[in-house]
């Protein structure tokens, strides 16, 4: 059986709304919609495809903010409120330690909603793993989508009385459409699902500015407490240099170096992997150019392969090496897939 009511009383009984439902022995009889004193109405006449075998079944309709009720005549209660949905055009993904900057493959930005569960029942729950997405009718592939706004995936078992909150994330249509997020609750397959469809239009949106005004000007990089900054310090050009030991590195015919200082640093409050020398990159008149190692070690950007506790940071010189007429230089930091924070570079040639 399925109960629907505000968000704003999820933890009371007052205003929730009792959908029509199957039982595995019999078909429940449903009464007329009906209304709560929020304006919340259950429509039983109207079908949604959320189930895996694809065969329409009944769905009550609500807005976010607004909760389902899964019960039974047993042990069985689960409450689940879907709120806050977002547009983002990127989002972060922690593995390992390291933060991943994920951003949309074909699609302009994220769609991420807020899921609350909560188990007021008597028996041991797991979350409902049947969540789809709609755009337009047609059903949303998210699978590839790898980001924090996939937090609810993370959510185990919950005990009676226990609660857990965690947001999803599907790719985004590029114009105007109409979205639905569907749900059904596999330990109640009886039961119809619930259903929160809206107007992209109406979906606050949230742009991400990946790029700086130059040298000095900080970048930093969070996912919940996992932070690290990386702030580009100088750069200038030279044909030639000598490392510690008096060795002379020269440039090749017709190139030069651009050697760039830079700086990280863990901002965060959990141990976390600092950018490394291959995740910087620099642009050159249309063409990109990847760093090489600066034979200096005292003097080299290293970027271990080990987090850094907070507080912990790194320096040192990168190394490129362009064409003599490279100019209108871009240092490129990527963050993530096909993501990079740029800098334009104001490069010493003297």
């Amino acid at each position: 059986m399925l109960y629907v009511g505000s968000g704003a009383m999820h933890r009371s009984r007052r205003g929730l709304l009792q959908a029509c439902g199957a039982t595995l022995m019999a078909i429940a009889g449903c009464s007329s919609p009906e209304s709560d004193s929020e304006g919340v109405t259950s429509t039983p006449e109207d079908s949604d495809s959320a189930g895996e075998s694809g065969a329409p079944e009944e769905a009550i309709d609500l807005e976010f903010g607004e909760g389902a009720e899964f019960t039974n005549d047993g042990d069985v209660k689960l409450q689940v409120i879907l709120s806050n949905p977002q547009l983002v055009e990127t989002a972060p993904v922690v593995t390992d330690s390291q933060i991943y900057v994920d951003s949309p493959e074909s699609k302009p930005q994220f769609f991420t909603v807020q899921v609350f569960v909560a188990n007021e029942g008597s028996a041991t729950l797991s979350p409902p793993k049947g969540l789809y997405f709609r755009v337009d009718g047609e059903e949303v592939d998210r699978s590839f989508v790898r980001t924090s706004g996939q937090t609810y995936r993370d959510i185990g078992d919950l005990s009676p009385g226990d609660s857990a909150t965690g947001t999803i994330a599907f790719p985004a249509p590029a114009g105007p459409a109409t979205g639905t997020v569907a749900l059904r609750f596999q330990t109640l397959l009886e039961s119809p699902p619930a259903r929160w469809t809206f107007d992209f239009a109406d979906v606050p949106q949230t742009s991400t500015d990946l790029s700086r005004d130059g040298l000095g000007a900080s970048v930093t990089v969070d996912a919940g407490p996992y932070a690290y900054e990386f702030t580009p310090l100088d750069a200038h050009e030279t044909t030639a240099y000598t490392d510690a030991s008096g060795t002379e590195h020269t440039a090749s015919a017709g190139s030069t170096f651009v050697v760039v200082e830079a700086r990280s640093e863990n901002v965060g409050d959990e141990p976390v992997k600092l950018p490394n020398p291959y995740s910087v990159r620099l642009a050159a008149d249309g063409s990109i150019y990847r760093g090489q190692r600066y034979a200096n070690a005292a003097d080299r950007y290293e970027g271990r392969v080990d987090p850094y506790r907070p507080g912990d940071d790194q320096a040192g010189k990168l190394l490129f090496e362009v064409p003599d007429a490279a100019s209108r230089y871009t240092l490129r930091l990527a963050i993530g897939n096909d993501t990079f924070v740029t800098w334009p570079l104001d490069v010493d040639t003297s």
